[in-house]
């Protein structure tokens, strides 16, 4: 599980490193067109050390709760990726698509319960423990991802960074989430899982309050810590939950089980990311509003250190900018503390 576990996590850490090389010395269409090389890897990989032909055929596929599903969550992503940009329920498009997500979901849920071979067997849920790490999963793409976006971001339109230099500034995750892995293997046979896994949603939790107090002036050191402290919390919890999840599924479940793990970290980490970029956005208006109050003809100190009287010049300019950038800063480290609230509950 811990080896099974690195690549799973070290993957969407050594993104944003591999993605700011390629940026800077190809372009940026290079971070989708590596997916080619490794995707092919990846199918002969299957093609030569899977069997192509499965022995049981005692359960037919489920193509009406395959579609439905599949559906359903279609809808929900492009109404999550899409509800910053149309003012969410304001528009048309976004109550139609919540509508239809809704719909199709109940109509899987009522085929599944109903049908003699669903495409998920319901009575996986009967399982407390599986259950329980079906939720935590979920949590882990929240925790994991969503940092791996702003974080990026903040580095490099805010600090000045390269996409180059941030991503080897984020490298140091990658480290950290090796050594956690292995430590959390290591220990999973000696240590209660359930306090292996409430110290990983800890770390997790205090690597995003870290997060959020990096400021503008945050010097590289600071930055490199922060970006270990986070690579090495969330791993901590994949072990144990991993063991946890299928210790008490019949074999014959334990295959459907990892899709089901593996689908609600891939939804948390869509509604994670979608989110906070919603809140990020929310939060830089709300913060420049604020701050602009303090720069008005009547005050007279702050005109006298801008040089004038606010106008279409070069100083007001520059003012405008610099308070849409600390008003980004602080929006970020809103966002970082909201997901570390959500992490904890």
């Amino acid at each position: 599980m811990a080896l099974w576990s690195i690549g799973v996590m070290v993957g969407p850490i050594i993104g944003p490193t591999l993605g700011g090389f390629l940026t800077d010395a190809l372009s940026w269409h290079w971070t989708f067109f590596i997916n080619l090389p490794i995707g092919i890897l990846a199918w002969l990989g299957i093609v030569e050390g899977m069997p192509a032909e499965h022995a049981d055929h005692s359960r037919p596929f489920d193509w009406v709760g395959f579609l439905l599903l599949s559906m359903a969550l279609a809808l929900f992503q492009l109404m999550i990726d899409r509800g910053q940009t149309l003012d969410w329920f304001e528009s048309g498009e976004i109550l139609a698509e919540a509508f239809f997500a809704a719909v199709l979901f109940c109509m899987f849920v009522v085929h599944i319960v109903t049908a003699r071979h669903p495409f998920i067997d319901p009575g996986l849920f009967r399982d407390r423990n599986f259950s329980a790490s079906v939720a935590l999963m979920f949590i882990i793409g929240l925790s994991l991802l969503s940092p791996s976006v702003l974080l990026p971001s903040f580095l490099q339109s805010l600090q000045g960074y390269t996409p180059a230099q941030a991503g080897t500034l984020l490298a140091v995750r990658g480290l950290a989430a090796i050594i956690a892995v292995m430590i959390a293997g290591w220990v999973i046979d000696r240590i209660d899982p359930r306090y292996l896994l409430a110290s990983g949603v800890l770390a997790a939790a205090g690597s995003l309050v870290l997060l959020g107090g990096l400021s503008l002036d945050s010097p590289t050191g600071q930055v490199m810590f922060v970006g270990f402290m986070q690579g090495f919390g969330v791993p901590m919890i994949l072990p144990p939950l991993s063991v946890v999840a299928y210790a008490t599924l019949r074999l014959d479940q334990r295959a459907e089980g990892g899709v089901l793990l593996t689908l609600s970290r891939s939804i948390g980490s869509s509604i994670g990311i979608s989110l906070a970029v919603a809140a990020l956005a929310r939060s830089t208006q709300v913060n420049q509003s604020y701050l602009v109050e303090h720069f008005t003809p009547y005050d007279y100190d702050r005109l006298q250190a801008l040089g004038g009287a606010p106008g279409a010049n070069a100083e007001t300019a520059g003012l405008v900018a610099e308070i849409g950038r600390q008003a980004a800063a602080i929006a970020f480290s809103n966002t970082f503390h909201l997901i570390a609230v959500a992490t904890l509950v």
